[in-house]
């Protein structure tokens, strides 16, 4: 079960104002937390796409926490199952889709372009022990 965005902003918050690491959580979980946050800010007929979109634009200071600690944040606790890089890789994806891509584009614009997506392409291979 993942945690409410709340209590991940809690820790983002604790993690930008000089807290200790480690991280209580993983990259996909501060992920994750953006768009749950976008989802409860979206306005009538907002996607939740655009109202992540609106939200950063607007330097929305959740977004901007929830982000810092994403960055900083270890791609998983502990090397998981392939299905769970697999399901992380899915969440860097759409989170980083840009305005008309689709998911798979994402994906594979990704895979070429963003060090964390090798990463864990890298990893869900077996490339990576």
């Amino acid at each position: 079960m993942k945690p409410s965005w709340q209590l991940v902003l809690a820790e983002a918050d604790r993690l930008a104002k000089g807290g200790a690491t480690p991280h209580l959580y993983a990259r996909d979980v501060y992920g994750s937390a953006m768009l749950d946050v976008a989802a409860t800010a979206a306005q009538a007929g907002e996607s939740v796409a655009s109202a992540l979109a609106r939200l950063w634009s607007a330097n929305d200071t959740r977004i901007a926490t929830l982000h810092k600690a994403y960055e900083s944040a270890p791609l998983l606790p502990t090397v998981g199952k392939r299905a769970d890089i697999a399901e992380v890789m899915t969440a860097h994806a759409r989170l980083h889709q840009k305005r008309g891509e689709t998911y798979e584009q994402a994906y594979d614009r990704l895979l070429v372009t963003d060090q964390t997506m090798r990463k864990l392409h890298d990893l869900h291979s077996g490339a990576v022990a």
